[in-house]
């Protein structure tokens, strides 16, 4: 199979130092899983990343890059809690955005983002997903896209892990009022 690089523009207000390279696994194909060199330079507003893929066509190398990267912003934007737009398309843009001030991201930082999107990937996927409309609610400019992503986040965590009880059958703002119950007590 043909391998790809594939550049990718990320915006927000972060930035590293130098060039981070890393080498990390994709994919869950154990034990040997494909490794993709990554390599994170600076960029007006953001970084740009530039990894590699396996993959029979350019439109599957990109689609496979997004995933990777996607997965690995979600977890990094939990961390650091600014927000992080991925440029997924092949045009160039500029979102206009100048930061003053961006959060230097270090080389353990992204190792440590690409690890844990991993274990998120394969151990509880219905967390990664929400972490993903969690960071659409940071980098939406609109702000009802924001709040609509926000809930979203919210509701998919409860719907997986609200306690089993008659309360929380009767609906996802149910199902929210048990969480928050179970996580700080009965309220009055």
């Amino acid at each position: 199979m043909p391998h790809w690089e594939v550049d990718l523009n990320i915006y927000g207000p972060i930035t590293v130092r130098g060039e981070v390279h890393l080498r990390e696994p994709k994919g869950f194909r154990l034990p040997e899983p494909f490794q993709s060199e990554i390599v994170i330079r600076s960029q007006h507003s953001g970084v740009q990343i530039a990894t590699t893929a396996h993959a029979s066509t350019i439109q599957n190398a990109r689609k496979v890059s997004l995933v990777f990267i996607g997965y690995m912003l979600d977890t990094l934007t939990l961390h650091i809690d600014l927000p992080i737009f991925l440029n997924y398309t092949s045009i160039r843009t500029v979102r206009g955005d100048n930061y003053t001030e961006r959060r230097i991201i270090t080389e353990l930082e992204w190792h440590e983002a690409f690890c844990e999107a991993r274990l998120l990937a394969m151990s509880e996927p219905v967390f990664l997903r929400a972490l993903g409309w969690y960071r659409k609610g940071l980098y939406t400019e609109d702000s009802l896209d924001s709040f609509l992503a926000f809930w979203n986040s919210i509701e998919i965590v409860v719907a997986k892990y609200h306690p089993d009880n008659d309360e929380a059958k009767k609906g996802s703002k149910s199902q929210m009022w048990e969480c928050f119950k179970q996580i700080w007590g009965e309220c009055g």
